[in-house]
């Protein structure tokens, strides 16, 4: 049987990677989550979730109670005034990216950052739609009326346009006057923004701005407990609508997809969100990636390799010069037992990075960079 979708272009080095790495001695650097437990409050509420009752279906968009609380979480902390209407819980924060293409980007283009999220592409490419990428540190009105002025010379259009920051590889953060840049060219050419920020509580210098907290119009805003939390498995996520009508839409979509998140899971992040279970630990979170950052940056400073600290998110994003990342991360994996992302699926020309996760116990961090840099320095030689 043939199949009409090539399922090449989503798959992956990093993937394959994943994949390979199931042997419990391996050391996983790759994966996009925090390795820290869960707090006992969390545990605890997915016991009363189910004797609660909460095995049913909910309405689509979610539980009323949990878009409340979402809703008056955005204020307090995002400075987003959001009707629980213009609120839709989703399964994870991928669930909430794929609702929005789907709705808006179909045969249209995408400006991704770049580096960026190695899923980036292979979720719009699933909602018939194509990515296109742009420096991050360029993202601003002159960057993306030239990627649509090239784009519509094409006869491709752009349709929207992707931002996260915190950054999911490097830790970058958008700067309010490059949000504001961004706001005035979506607004000046009809274009949509989805505004990524599910590492909104990994900030490590500088601070975390809401693009929707300046405007909203034209704004789809996508969070998740996943990372906050360490939820990644509850599948919880949440998108904030630029208005009533759209986002009654999206759960039009979301109903016909997956009827709505699970039930239970949805109880738990209501207790996450309601009682603010984060600010019991993050601190602590942030002060174990500070370290395993220091940590890197004394070791690749003794071979001379110069890299930017990230100022959110949870991973180092840096180069090792002279190697071919897919090579490097699969025999690494084979020989050293350590897992890392591949650098050259993060965008255009990143061949000699690779990401690895900074939101894991110290003494396990220290020993996987360890094995890094050694077989590093094994085949320098």
């Amino acid at each position: 049987m043939h199949w009409s979708f090539d399922f090449k272009k989503i798959i992956t080095h990093t993937d394959r990677v994943i994949a390979k790495a199931k042997a419990p001695d391996i050391i996983k650097l790759s994966w996009g989550e925090p390795a820290f437990p869960p707090s006992k409050k969390i545990r605890e509420a997915l016991l009363e979730a189910f004797n609660k009752g909460y095995t049913r279906y909910t309405p689509p968009a979610g539980l009323q109670e949990l878009r409340e609380a979402i809703s008056d979480k955005l204020r307090r902390k995002n400075k987003i005034d959001a009707d629980p209407s213009e609120i839709i819980v989703t399964v994870g924060g991928t669930g909430a990216l794929h609702l929005i293409f789907r709705l808006i980007a179909k045969d249209g283009i995408v400006t991704i950052p770049d580096p960026g999220w190695f899923a980036y592409p292979s979720v719009i490419r699933v909602a018939e739609a194509d990515p296109v990428w742009v420096d991050e540190k360029k993202y601003g009105y002159e960057a993306l009326q030239k990627a649509r002025e090239e784009l519509k010379r094409k006869g491709k259009e752009l349709k929207t346009i992707v931002i996260n920051s915190p950054s999911n590889p490097s830790g970058y953060i958008f700067s309010e006057k490059q949000l504001k840049e961004i706001l005035d060219f979506a607004e000046d050419y009809s274009v949509y923004i989805i505004s990524d920020e599910v590492y909104e509580d990994f900030i490590l210098e500088g601070k975390h701005i809401s693009i929707a907290s300046i405007k909203k119009d034209y704004v789809f805003t996508v969070f998740s407990l996943s990372k906050t939390y360490a939820l990644t498995g509850l599948r919880i996520g949440y998108i904030v609508a630029p208005d009533k009508q759209i986002a009654k839409e999206l759960t039009i979509l979301q109903l016909h997809t997956c009827v709505c998140p699970t039930s239970f899971a949805q109880y738990v992040a209501l207790v996450c969100i309601r009682d603010r279970i984060e600010e019991e630990y993050i601190s602590k979170w942030i002060s174990a990636i500070k370290e395993n950052i220091q940590y890197l940056d004394k070791k690749l400073k003794e071979r001379g390799i110069t890299w930017e600290k990230p100022k959110g998110g949870i991973y180092a994003w840096f180069p090792l010069p002279g190697i071919d990342s897919k090579k490097f991360a699969f025999e690494l994996l084979e020989k050293k037992k350590v897992a890392v992302a591949v650098g050259a699926d993060f965008g255009t020309k990143w061949d000699e990075y690779i990401r690895i996760t900074t939101a894991v116990e110290p003494e396990m961090f220290r020993e996987g960079i360890d094995r890094i840099l050694q077989y590093y320095d094994e085949i320098q030689k």
